[in-house]
């Protein structure tokens, strides 16, 4: 004689409801069943856990198309009907690129593929160039839409509203943009989710960017490192190179010690050659030829280089 809960989904009027159930034991053999339409307090409690999902895969490095997609899945699951598009400033401020639209078609995609950031260009190029939310009801009627009213029809789209992305010290990250099929005009709690979804979008741009900005400042060290040591080993060549040639300036050396100093100079000119193919390669300025190598050989080689970009506090061992 317990009481038991059932969810349960309905479409009613074209769209999908939650329901709950409570079966209560009352007299004998006789149960009080309970209905409520929890619609409102499922989505909100799946969009509260979709907005954390998606917080933390942006604090453990997850990849940012994964980021972006998934939180456009948590968006799109707040209304089936919707269709979400995250789109990203380019770096020429003039155009809006597609980041993720997980479940537009082919055609749809290709169509906001690439957007101008301009007064007459549709809801996410005005509210990029506006910095605010542009609500266009009905592609049908709204001037945003005059020029693509034949694509509109040919894809379907209705209704459209578009949410700029901010970044925290000013300036236009992208836009949030969602389709409908027919003519609608948003809620104000289907705002707010958006606006929030803008605002965590420019949390995963700007986490992006820091990264980027670290690996970039990362490797500007390693050259740096490897840079002072190769400048060490040309000294080191130019010396031998050097020091040799005054054997040939001065007299009272033999036939022999001159061919040995000869020897040497070769020697240390075709090791310079060599460390600077390297470092061509090593910069992918110079194509790769592919040729049967000795591994053991390579690794030794190579180790002297590393050892300059892993620097003194890393000890580095071969086998």
């Amino acid at each position: 004689r317990t009481t038991v809960i059932i969810e349960y989904d309905l479409r009613r009027e074209n769209q999908l409801q939650t329901y709950e159930a409570r079966l209560i034991p009352a007299a004998e053999e006789q149960i009080v069943v309970i209905i409520r339409n929890i619609t409102e307090r499922s989505r909100a409690e799946a969009l509260r856990i979709g907005q954390n999902e998606v917080l933390e895969m942006i604090a453990s490095g997850c990849s940012f198309s994964d980021v972006m997609n998934r939180l456009a899945q948590v968006v799109e699951s707040q209304s089936p009907e919707m269709k979400c598009a995250v789109m990203l400033m380019e770096p020429n401020h003039q155009t809006l690129s597609c980041c993720a639209a997980p479940t537009m078609s082919t055609g749809m995609l290709q169509a906001i593929m690439h957007i101008p950031v301009g007064e007459n260009s549709g809801p996410c190029g005005q509210a990029a160039f506006r910095n605010e939310m542009v609500i266009v009801a009905d592609t049908k009627t709204d001037l945003l839409w005059k020029e693509w009213q034949d694509l509109a029809a040919r894809l379907n789209i209705r209704s459209c509203w578009s949410v700029p992305i901010r970044a925290r010290q000013g300036g236009i990250l992208g836009t949030f943009a969602m389709f409908k099929q027919v003519p609608y005009v948003p809620e104000e709690k289907e705002i707010q989710m958006v606006e929030v979804a803008a605002r965590i979008a420019g949390i995963a741009i700007e986490s992006r960017r820091m990264a980027e900005n670290l690996v970039q400042s990362q490797k500007m060290e390693a050259f740096g490192q490897l840079a002072g040591g190769i400048a060490n080993d040309f000294n080191n060549l130019l010396t031998v190179i050097i020091g040799n040639l005054s054997i040939f300036r001065m007299a009272g050396f033999s036939e022999e010690e001159r061919e040995v100093a000869l020897d040497e100079i070769t020697g240390a000119a075709d090791r310079a050659s060599q460390l600077l193919r390297q470092l061509l390669t090593f910069s992918r300025r110079q194509p790769i030829s592919m040729k049967p190598l000795h591994i053991n050989e390579v690794v030794a080689e190579i180790t002297t280089m590393l050892l300059r970009l892993v620097g003194e506090n890393i000890q580095l061992e071969t086998e």
